[in-house]
């Protein structure tokens, strides 16, 4: 139910997320004392609550306080996040970036956090224009790579790209 309800109508988009519901979803990890978070058991609630009430899944206004409530938790505790490692680490400067920028609901209410808890931090947003997916930068350089390729260059990719070993913790290393 979760992955249908997240593919036919994305929970964190906020287009749907406008009223609230009378069950508020749980904030995951909110008060541990470390930066990290997780959004399993945040996903498993709205498994659960879909699945108690599967008939009002054809309901949208049902479907849209479900995607409210589960924006407002992932908003909260982003923002609980950000603010104790601000408080930690003191930096001059908070920036939010990447896909999760354009969320308005969270480049708000980040800001009146950072304003009321850390007001001599700057707050940098990029311009809504600029908040798009990674996997469609990634795509499109990939398609600029390609048609740059030799032909027995992707011959060979296309024989091999399924071999290719990701590593997800890989460092970055200053240019010479």
């Amino acid at each position: 139910a979760v992955s249908a309800l997240a593919e036919k109508y994305k929970p964190s988009d906020e287009r749907r997320a406008t009223s609230k519901f009378h069950v508020q979803f749980p904030r995951p990890m909110i008060n541990s004392k470390n930066f990290d978070f997780s959004f399993s058991g945040l996903k498993t609630a709205v498994l659960y609550e879909t699945k108690k009430n599967p008939d009002l899944l054809k309901d949208a206004e049902y479907i849209s306080k479900i995607c409210y409530e589960f924006q407002q938790a992932a908003v909260d505790v982003l923002i609980s996040k950000t603010i104790k490692a601000a408080e930690k680490y003191q930096p001059k400067t908070i920036m939010l970036a990447g896909g999760v920028s354009a969320n308005k609901k969270l480049r708000e209410q980040l800001g009146q956090a950072i304003q009321k808890n850390l007001p001599s931090i700057i707050y940098n947003l990029p311009l809504l224009e600029l908040t798009g997916d990674n996997a469609a930068m990634i795509g499109v350089a990939a398609c600029f790579r390609w048609q740059k390729m030799t032909t027995q260059e992707k011959k060979t990719l296309l024989k091999n790209w399924k071999n290719l070993q990701a590593e997800a913790n890989l460092k970055l290393k200053p240019i010479d």
